[in-house]
């Protein structure tokens, strides 16, 4: 049987785990709704050079949703689900929401210019995260760095689809 304390750092661990790994949950739900066997519409658009092949988004993304579920974890940690934490975690949770519904926009109803202006907002929203996260616990802003230099990637690849198929 668990003493008292070691029932509340199991309790702890579990948080923490669920709390990590819940952006790759999100995304591979997201991902597996909006799959269509057989759909080519992504292999058929207009796309720049620099775009990186099909394989290498999957892997890329999974490192990245760990840290960023890793950095809230940290937050979560040193604030708990106090008053305090709603400032860096609220921001956090909207920017994860955003995430996952560019998805279902830019694969699933193939609105590409809705997708390119909401991964502009989600961008801003990754920012604002970031800040705060700093504010709090400099390794878990950190953690959202290579997060940031992803969209910035993703942003203009998103925007430069766009503007190279928005007749189509």
């Amino acid at each position: 049987l668990l003493s008292t304390k070691q029932g509340r750092m199991f309790v702890k661990l579990l948080q923490c785990i669920l709390i990590v790994i819940t952006p790759q949950i999100g995304a591979t739900i997201i991902s597996f709704l909006v799959r269509t066997p057989g759909d080519d519409w992504f292999d058929n658009l207009k796309k720049p050079s620099y775009t990186p092949p099909n394989w290498a988004f999957g892997p890329v993304w999974a490192v990245i949703d760990l840290m960023m579920g890793y950095a809230s974890c940290r937050i979560f940690l040193k604030l708990g689900l106090s008053q305090e934490a709603y400032a860096p975690l609220g921001p956090y949770c909207f920017q994860l929401v955003l995430n996952w519904i560019w998805t279902p926009l830019f694969f699933g109803f193939h609105w590409i210019g809705v997708a390119t202006l909401e991964i502009f907002v989600t961008y801003v929203s990754v920012i604002v995260t970031i800040v705060l996260f700093l504010k709090h616990d400099k390794i878990a802003g950190i953690l959202l760095f290579p997060y940031i230099m992803w969209l910035s990637f993703a942003s203009l690849l998103c925007t430069h689809i766009y503007f190279l198929n928005k007749d189509n």
